[in-house]
């Protein structure tokens, strides 16, 4: 619940709401009724060690979704997508928003 005064409580939705995507994947399923990666209208978090190639990974197969391309033998579907990232060292946090 949001205070009263803040501006949270002023916010008015004009739009409808976008559709429910159960089940529907930026990567699909490999095998039919499994679980595809990165669900549509969906928060996914990539986790790992520094320097693991979380990011470099998640670019990679942004891109070649994008494309059509099969990423780990899942199909993909060419959708448009936006990353917001942030990082958090040495008490400095850097956040970035890419389409």
């Amino acid at each position: 619940m949001n205070p009263p005064n803040s501006p949270a409580s002023n916010l008015e939705f004009n739009l409808p709401r976008e559709p429910y995507t159960n089940n529907q994947f930026v990567l699909n399923p490999l095998l039919p009724g499994g679980e595809g990666w990165y669900p549509l209208g969906d928060v996914s978090i990539n986790g790992g060690p520094s320097g693991a190639g979380k990011t470099r990974l998640t670019w990679k197969i942004l891109a070649a979704q994008k494309r059509r391309e099969k990423i780990f033998g899942h199909t993909t579907n060419g959708h448009e997508y936006l990353v917001l990232m942030a990082d958090v060292g040495n008490g400095i946090t850097n956040a970035h928003c890419s389409p």
